[in-house]
């Protein structure tokens, strides 16, 4: 089997995540919860976890970052947990739904206006962005790199042009964290969400959201945290009150074997994308296969062939070549409005650093087969 679907979560682990999944499992306590050793040496793990995950990301508050269950609970936290009745929110058609879909909900319930950015080239323009600022702005909600088209947006840019206006930052980092330099302290981030099971190879059920100091946060959930437990009010603390409930330590110490090994691995998994990246962009492909993703160093590579659905191109990848990839919207409308894809789809091919050439190398074949079996 060759696994190209890294984009939805990885496959493949590095042997620092089954070493800390293993170490969990045997050593299962609550965290945060009792005084024993061994609750207390799980929350040391997870401590070390916050700690990692800040060197990946260039943060230096780790009770700061809060953990989820994905990526999509992070951004929900940020997105309802900051909204402002009568506010105004700017975001873009790159949007994945779990950014898009919490932001229709608090519009059609009246609460906040929305502008969104087109995206024409596979990221936002920053000067639509500046003319899209009114007096009620009160956060921009941009996701670092498109799931559908690899487009990189210029974060970097747009955080040194909101950080003295009062405006939150929210970036989703779902497809960046990982493969591309995610830098929160120098682009002025105020909020950031991801998952921790694609670039940081962990398994499902953990994400986290990484908030500035000074931001305030409402809780969507509330429930026992193990801190001022006499109170039957959520606790205001970071991450505390934000964490109501039993966390998934599990996956979480996956996160933390995961975020080791990208730390210590950055420079080659940099290297290992950028090979990915020359060979799927520079391949002679036959004419009836439209490529709809930018160049990118995070492994998306999105197509159509002329006179084929995108499911049954899939259906042939995965029953004829074993090689998995996944088609359809990809949770991503607006973008697919935009590139006219929003009936039938597109195929995505995502790779991992621990995806090889010779297996790229066999994708590109294999869609040239189906082309000349038409």
């Amino acid at each position: 089997m060759i696994y190209l679907d890294n984009s939805a979560t990885t496959n493949q682990k590095p042997k620092e995540v089954l070493e800390n999944v293993t170490w969990a499992m045997n050593n299962s306590a609550n965290p945060s919860r009792s005084g024993h050793k061994a609750a207390l040496a799980m929350s040391a793990k997870i401590f070390e976890a916050r700690e990692v995950l800040c060197k990946i990301i260039n943060f230096n508050a780790p009770n700061r970052i809060v953990f989820t269950k994905n990526g999509t609970e992070s951004l929900n936290l940020a997105i309802f947990g900051t909204a402002r009745k009568g506010g105004h929110v700017i975001t873009t058609e790159n949007e994945h739904n779990s950014t898009l879909r919490p932001l229709f909900n608090l519009k059609d319930r009246g609460i906040i206006e929305l502008t969104i950015l087109p995206c024409l080239n596979g990221n936002i323009n920053i000067n639509d962005l500046k003319n899209a600022i009114q007096e009620n702005t009160y956060l921009v909600a941009i996701n670092h790199v498109s799931n559908v088209t690899g487009g990189v947006n210029p974060i970097e840019k747009i955080g040194d042009f909101l950080k003295d206006k009062n405006i939150l930052f929210l970036v989703d980092g779902a497809q960046s964290i990982g493969h591309i330099d995610v830098d929160f302290t120098n682009y002025h981030i105020d909020l950031l969400a991801a998952p921790c099971h694609k670039g940081l190879y962990s398994p499902m059920g953990v994400g986290f959201l990484a908030i500035a100091p000074n931001i305030e946060i409402s809780p969507i959930l509330c429930g026992g945290t193990g801190s001022f437990s006499e109170d039957l009010a959520q606790p205001k603390d970071i991450p505390d009150g934000l964490e109501a409930g039993t966390i998934p330590a599990v996956s979480i110490l996956g996160a933390l074997g995961g975020a080791t090994y990208v730390k210590n691995h950055y420079s080659s998994i940099k290297k290992t994308f950028s090979q990915f990246r020359y060979m799927l962009y520079n391949s002679h492909l036959p004419k009836s296969v439209k490529v709809y993703s930018v160049p990118n160093n995070c492994g998306i590579f999105t197509f159509a062939i002329d006179g084929i659905s995108s499911a049954e191109i899939a259906n042939i990848l995965d029953e004829k070549y074993q090689i998995c990839t996944r088609s359809g919207i990809m949770c991503a409308p607006l973008i697919h409005k935009r590139l006219n894809t929003q009936k039938g789809g597109l195929v995505r091919a995502s790779f991992s650093s621990f995806n090889t050439l010779q297996e790229c190398k066999i994708f590109l074949q294999a869609i040239t087969e189906i082309v000349n079996s038409l």
